[in-house]
């Protein structure tokens, strides 16, 4: 994870370099760099370095590529009329595949009712949200996505099984609320630009829910990146529970 965070200080450090070269007058890189294309494929870049979740890595590369390509290779000029639907047509057939069942996980499906949940968390929030609420009593971790919107989970009634699990996020834009039991051991390597992560959780019996070296306890690790959004971690459910 340090070098994960070193990788990306280091894209950080060479934009920023350009940058004042360029505002000096000094043009030894192509003006067509400087465009919003090179910041999605420095986003896409910094998000597939050692993360779980590629999607969101591949979509900001995938974007930035395939319009900087058009400024140098003399491809049939792709409209962006053609493009941004093209691109909703792609990431709304993921979603569809993905949580329509076409496609088995292997996994019990997620119901916020009399239903067990699963023990791992699959919650993509695109443009819009919603309360989930979980009671695994072996809970292995997941991955959660949210874009243009935000999540409320409900882990309070859940336990963590024995081990390391990791929990990916990406938020951009929007914001993601978690809710754990206080107790839990949570080990934070999560990346941030232009946004932030808290705990928030109410501390029992003194113990120190962060980071320890208690390697008996579960760790629930939470890696990933927070872009111009949020996480918050709180012992409690923002809402209450009956309006899941």
């Amino acid at each position: 994870m340090k070098n994960r965070k070193a990788y990306v200080g280091i894209i950080i450090l060479i934009i920023g370099f350009a940058f004042l070269l360029r505002n000096l007058g000094i043009d030894i890189i192509p003006r067509e760099l400087f465009g919003w294309e090179m910041i999605f494929i420095a986003i896409g870049t910094m998000l597939l370095i050692g993360e779980r979740n590629k999607t969101p890595g591949l979509i900001f590369l995938g974007i930035g590529s395939i319009s900087l390509l058009n400024d140098f290779i003399d491809f049939p000029r792709i409209s962006w009329a053609i493009l941004w639907p093209s691109i909703l047509i792609i990431i709304g057939t993921s979603i569809f595949v993905r949580h329509s069942g076409l496609v088995s996980s292997g996994s019990k499906k997620k119901v916020n009712g009399d239903t067990p949940s699963p023990d791992t968390i699959d919650d993509l929030s695109l443009f819009g949200g919603g309360d989930r609420y979980y009671d695994s009593q072996a809970f292995k971790g997941g991955k959660m996505t949210a874009i243009f919107g935000g999540s409320d989970i409900d882990l309070t009634d859940c336990k963590l099984a024995p081990g390391v699990h990791e929990l990916n996020v990406f938020v951009m834009f929007g914001g993601i609320d978690l809710s754990i039991p206080p107790n839990w051991v949570v080990k934070n390597e999560l990346s941030a630009a232009f946004g932030g992560y808290s705990d928030k959780r109410i501390k029992t019996d003194g113990y120190i829910v962060s980071e320890t070296g208690d390697t008996e306890r579960p760790v629930l690790k939470i890696t990933g990146m927070v872009l111009m959004g949020g996480m918050e971690i709180r012992s409690y459910p923002k809402r209450p529970r009956t309006n899941y």
